[in-house]
């Protein structure tokens, strides 16, 4: 049989709590493809260049992951590698947009903040994902600040060449438009999600869509880990971190995941997808 596994990491203390209505949740479990580490395929990032094996194992839901082999192999030529360590701007909000950013490898977060001096966590970014289009495309000053979670190894493209590259790989601009698309998308579920349902329900579907975005699966595959901090997922789903932790909590208490250091381990994520839907469809 094939398991599927993926790694959210994450930080801090956890709450005691019992799994209550979540156990409703987890009448059947699904058996589905092992959760492989998608970044670099055992290659280096020491290169200029990224070594061959890796232009083909990014998630399927990222740019280079749906990108043909060879449209792929064009786009990594082009730019300069640069290296971002923890919590290092890639992009800043209110910046002249001249170039975007093809992550390679790690984590990044996008904010926002507005005229009163709040920050909002808007989303996250990880290897084989495309930051900074938007204001590329529009000839615009950057509307969010792209940071890095952690050390993170990208190719900045200018914009005069990757507008060249586009006209020679039309197929490429249509992946980008649908790219796009589904981020719109993800705003859209994420204010709909905070209009319909409560805070704990919207934690498991955060966790589930991330899963199905950034999943790679294949068999014998070490987990993927993701430096995503618990303040960071509750920023997301729009919850206390109280809730957020005593909801992970549950869930490991159900089997679905398991925590370990800034981690949180999806060992059945089958059985998340049937928890998140229980809840989607009987909220209290």
């Amino acid at each position: 049989m094939i398991t599927r596994t993926a790694v959210i990491s994450s930080s801090g203390p956890y709450q005691d709590g019992k799994a209550s209505r979540l156990g409703g949740a987890l009448a059947t479990t699904a058996a589905l493809g092992n959760y492989a580490d998608p970044l670099w395929g055992g290659g280096t990032v020491d290169t200029d260049r990224p070594p061959v094996a890796a232009t083909s194992s990014w998630p399927e839901g990222t740019l280079l992951g749906k990108l043909d082999p060879k449209s792929r192999a064009a786009l990594l030529e082009l730019g300069s590698r640069k290296n971002f360590e923890a919590g290092e701007t890639l992009l800043g909000q209110g910046v002249q947009a001249s170039h975007v950013v093809v992550l390679l490898h790690g984590m990044a977060k996008v904010t926002a903040v507005r005229e009163n001096g709040a920050q909002t966590l808007l989303a996250v970014r990880f290897g084989g994902d495309l930051v900074g289009e938007m204001g590329v495309l529009e000839k615009r000053e950057r509307s969010a600040t792209v940071t890095a979670c952690c050390r993170t190894v990208g190719r900045r493209i200018e914009s005069a060449e990757l507008e060249r590259f586009l006209n020679q790989y039309p197929r490429v601009s249509i992946q980008i438009t649908r790219m796009i698309s589904e981020r719109l998308r993800w705003a859209n579920e994420r204010r709909l999600d905070f209009a319909a349902h409560d805070a704990k329900t919207r934690v498991v579907r955060v966790l589930v869509q991330i899963a199905e975005t950034y999943g790679h699966y294949c068999r014998n595959a070490e987990p993927r880990e993701v430096p995503l901090r618990q303040e960071d997922l509750a920023a997301l789903a729009g919850a206390s971190l109280r809730v957020t932790q005593d909801t992970l909590q549950k869930l490991e208490a159900l089997n679905a995941v398991r925590r370990g250091y800034r981690k949180v381990l999806i060992t059945n994520p089958g059985r998340l997808h049937k928890v998140a839907k229980e809840l989607s469809q009987n909220p209290q």
